[in-house]
């Protein structure tokens, strides 16, 4: 790494560099927040490279490049059209402290999107994954994008943010207190998703908790009708959620017993956890749909192989409640 001494002689001698682009890279500004390292560590004698990691951030350096050249705040890469706020909400260090040092006066940064679907700042702190296995998106952070800019806060970004692994109910709540002239939860996407799909179809795997429950609890009670909704796919919201908790299925399925019953495109609930869902799911749609067993147009047999999930326990299951299925 570049000593900061270093770095504040050449700002000295060539302060015009600071707003000079490296192709695909960016602005210096974009390089140092951005600049990766490669970390090892020695086991058994040998030394072995473990994964990229961006280097830890001087956040003097930082504010000494933002004083030298204020317009790089707003400056989006040639490659990725990213500017360094959404640069440093890519980093699992990000902090209110670096935030503030790249927004600029009239917070207009907070509304420029970027990288990948022109995702705002917001967005990319949601859905950023980090190797910590306890970090959490920083959330004075959260409120500070959220308070200062509600404008840029609409149905489809809660949609996005609500199957990010690091949604939690206090930020949702944040969301839409923030914006009560927005109706978010009955507004669909293109695939006619809502916030409650994508809750429900979360990537954050957690089945030893029900950490989504509550967060789901406060949606359907705001708009209770999210649960009977179909989308585009053909999926009730409690289809994607039978992969996660026991819990989170029976509190879908008391809100909207006849669920147990509906014909989906790829079967009923029951087949859906026959899929993906754990064995006492399964058990549990069983009891209250014992004919979706029998359906001739849906076997079930075959389908825990599907996700590998419990499949012993799901076909000794299947076969011991409907053994005619092994002709099937």
């Amino acid at each position: 790494a570049c000593p900061e001494e270093v770095v504040k002689y050449l700002v000295g001698l060539f302060p015009d560099a600071l707003g000079v682009p490296w192709p695909s890279r960016g602005l210096p500004l974009h390089c140092l927040l951005s600049r990766r390292t490669t970390e090892e560590e020695e086991m058994d004698g040998t030394t072995k490279k473990k994964e990229e990691v961006r280097r830890r951030l001087n956040l003097d350096l930082v504010r000494m490049l933002v004083e030298a050249y204020p317009d790089a705040l707003t400056n989006q890469d040639s490659q990725s059209r990213k500017t360094p706020l959404l640069c440093a909400c890519e980093r699992d260090d990000v902090s209110m402290d670096m935030v503030q040092l790249l927004v600029d006066s009239d917070l207009s940064v907070l509304g420029i999107g970027g990288g990948y679907g022109d995702a705002i700042p917001l967005e990319v702190l949601m859905k950023q994954y980090s190797s910590a296995e306890a970090w959490h998106p920083p959330f004075d952070v959260v409120r500070f994008f959220v308070e200062s800019a509600p404008e840029t806060i609409t149905p489809s970004i809660l949609n996005k943010i609500c199957g990010s692994r690091n949604i939690t109910l206090e930020i949702v709540q944040l969301v839409i207190e923030n914006r009560p002239d927005v109706s978010f939860l009955d507004q669909v996407d293109g695939n006619r998703m809502l916030p409650l799909h994508s809750l429900c179809l979360n990537d954050n795997k957690k089945d030893q908790d029900s950490w989504l429950l509550p967060i789901i609890q406060y949606v359907v009670n705001l708009y209770p009708r999210a649960v009977r909704e179909v989308n585009n796919y053909g999926m009730l919201p409690v289809s994607y959620a039978v992969r996660t908790t026991l819990e989170i299925t029976k509190f879908l399925v008391e809100e909207y017993p006849e669920s147990v019953s509906v014909s989906l495109v790829r079967g009923s609930i029951f087949h859906d956890a026959c899929r993906s869902g754990g064995i006492e799911t399964v058990k549990y749609l069983y009891e209250k749909n014992p004919l979706a067993i029998k359906s001739v147009n849906y076997p079930a047999l075959h389908l825990p192989f599907e996700s590998g999930r419990d499949v012993d326990a799901k076909l000794d299951f299947l076969l011991e409640e409907h053994p005619q299925s092994i002709r099937a």
